[in-house]
């Protein structure tokens, strides 16, 4: 009987540390996916940042911009005055674009 305790104590205390969570774990915190259109107003020189709606988004290598057929444009075709809906998420940092979709202008 002794033995069976020997086993059995143990194996209790790992299903206990397995059941706790980490503190690191409880840190994380999840980004926010946020979606909205509106018109570009500014587009920094550096092309890092677009101004839509008054709300500044940032742009990596990783942003996607396309046309509304799914064609992929250059951060160069982004223009003031352009409508756009931007794809994005947000953390303490600020709000990155994954994409941006340039709308066609009506009547054309």
């Amino acid at each position: 009987m002794n033995s069976h305790r020997v086993f059995f104590v143990p194996v209790i205390l790992l299903i206990f540390l397995l059941l706790i969570p980490s503190a690191s774990f409880s840190q994380v915190k999840k980004e926010k996916i946020i979606s909205f259109s509106g018109t570009i107003k500014t587009i920094s020189k550096d092309l890092k940042i677009v101004v839509v709606n008054d709300v500044n988004v940032l742009i990596s290598p990783d942003t996607k911009i396309l046309d509304e057929k799914g064609r992929t444009l250059n951060i160069n075709d982004l223009k003031p005055k352009l409508h756009v809906t931007v794809e994005a998420f947000e953390n303490r940092d600020g709000i990155f674009a994954r994409k941006i979709v340039v709308q066609e202008p009506i009547g054309v």
